[in-house]
C-alpha cells in the first residue's frame, strides 16, 4: 500500500499513537529489538526511533522518517526472510546486533535492494563482494551497494556534498570486481535531502572525477538513489539516476532496461514505496 502524504500542521495523538504501537511490536516480532530499551541508545534503530517521537510537529519530515527509516526498512526485511532465513539472518546480525556498526546505513541499502530484486522477479543470489550476483540471459552480471552520508547534523554545514559523494565513489572504485559488468547502486538520499540542489549534470561530473582514465575499468552503470517525496504520486519515491560509462557490458544495459531501471538518462526515474 502506498503511504499518501497529508499536509497537516501536526501529527494528531493517535496517528501518532499508531504509528509507534505498530513500530514497537514490528521490530520486536520482526528482529527481537525494544526500541524503547535505554540499553539501545547510540544504535541507528533507537536513535532513529526516538528522532520519530520528536516530529510530530513536522509532518512532513515525520511521514519521510516513517517511510525511510523504519516500515520500508522492516518491509524489506520481511520479505527478506520469506524468501531465505539465512539471508535474513545475515542482515539481522549486521542491522540489529551491533551496536556500533558504521556501514549501518549502507547494509540497510542493500536489504531494498534485495527486497527490490525479488519484488521484481529477478534471478539472483545474496554474495559478498559484490553484493548481488545476477542471472542476465544465461549469464552473470553483479551489483555493488553503497551510501554516502552526513557523519552528523553539524558536519552538514561545514562539509562540500560533492566531495562526500567523490569520496565514497573513490572507495568503491579501488576494488577487484570493478569491471564493465558490475553495477553500483549508490544511495544519495542524506546528502540530497541537506543538499537539494545537487543536480544530474553534477552526479555525471562526479562520477567523471571518480573515473579520470576513461581506458581504465569501471562500473558499467552507476545508479544513484534518492528516497524522496514526489509531487505527481502523492506519495513518497525513490529516484534514480543512472551513468553509465563507455565499457558497459551489453547484460547491463539489457538488464536495465528489461527491469525498468533508467540506464543512460538525464531525467529521473521515480520507483513508488510499497510499505
Amino acid at each position: 500500500m502506498l503511504h499518501k502524504n497529508i499536509i497537516l500542521d501536526k501529527i494528531s495523538d493517535y496517528d501518532f499513537f499508531r504509528d509507534t504501537n505498530l513500530l514497537i511490536q514490528y521490530y520486536d516480532d520482526l528482529l527481537g529489538y525494544d526500541v524503547r530499551d535505554v540499553r539501545n541508545i547510540g544504535h541507528p534503530i533507537y536513535e532513529k526511533y526516538q528522532e520519530l517521537c520528536r516530529l510530530t510537529s513536522n509532518p512532513k519530515v515525520y511521514q519521510r522518517e516513517k517511510l525511510y527509516s523504519h516500515f520500508s526498512f522492516l518491509e524489506s526485511l520481511k520479505r527478506v526472510k520469506l524468501h531465505s532465513e539465512a539471508d535474513f539472518l545475515f542482515y539481522k546480525d549486521r542491522l540489529a546486533k551491533n551496536k556500533y556498526d558504521t556501514t549501518y546505513y549502507g547494509n540497510k541499502f542493500e536489504a531494498f535492494i534485495y527486497f527490490t530484486l525479488l519484488e521484481k522477479d529477478i534471478l539472483f543470489r545474496k554474495t559478498e563482494s559484490p553484493d548481488f550476483t545476477i542471472m542476465s540471459n544465461e549469464n552473470e552480471i553483479y551489483i555493488e551497494c553503497g551510501s554516502t552520508m552526513y557523519d552528523h547534523l553539524k558536519a552538514v554545514k561545514k562539509a562540500n556534498p560533492f566531495v562526500k559523494i567523490r569520496k565514497g565513489l573513490n572507495k568503491k572504485s579501488n576494488k577487484s570486481y570493478v569491471n564493465g559488468r558490475t553495477l553500483l547502486f549508490y544511495d544519495i538520499t542524506n546528502i540530497k535531502f541537506y543538499q537539494p540542489t545537487i543536480k544530474i549534470e553534477d552526479l555525471h561530473y562526479l562520477v567523471k572525477k571518480s573515473c579520470p582514465d576513461v581506458s581504465k575499468d569501471y562500473y558499467g552503470s552507476v545508479v544513484f538513489f534518492n528516497f524522496c517525496f514526489d509531487l505527481s504520486l502523492d506519495t513518497y519515491a525513490w529516484q534514480i539516476n543512472s551513468i553509465r560509462h563507455k565499457n558497459c557490458a551489453q547484460e547491463i544495459i539489457e538488464f536495465m532496461q528489461t527491469n525498468g531501471f533508467p540506464d543512460f538518462t538525464t531525467e529521473n526515474r521515480l520507483f513508488p514505496i510499497v510499505a
